[in-house]
């Protein structure tokens, strides 16, 4: 299937790629599923954060002009993140996967 070595390493690189970009998705979605569940338990502390310069998901350390945005958005914001996130892991890993398994079985013919 990859006659040229060009082309194989071209796409062991772009399915690495896709693999590399499935993870960091994966890890924003949990740290913004983290934020959710950690506002239930410390509401004043753990939020979704606004102010003039700022805007951001998770603890507030010290007073920097933000202010906390609802709590039920950020429930809605985790749940379509998750929703979203999982989604696209899922088409990236899937392509990544099927690129994979057909790289392999060409280097075995």
């Amino acid at each position: 299937m990859y006659p040229n070595p060009r082309t194989r390493t071209a796409a062991l690189l772009k399915t690495a790629g896709q693999l590399a970009l499935a993870a960091f998705i994966a890890l924003t979605v949990a740290a913004i599923a983290a934020t959710a569940v950690m506002h239930a338990f410390e509401p004043a502390r753990f939020g979704l954060w606004s102010g003039p310069h700022v805007f951001f998901f998770g603890a507030l350390e010290g007073q920097n002009g933000a202010r906390q945005l609802s709590g039920t958005l950020l429930n809605m914001l985790a749940i379509t993140a998750l929703l979203v996130g999982t989604a696209v892991c899922r088409e990236l890993l899937g392509f990544a996967g099927a690129r994979r398994v057909a790289a392999s079985s060409a280097a075995k013919r």
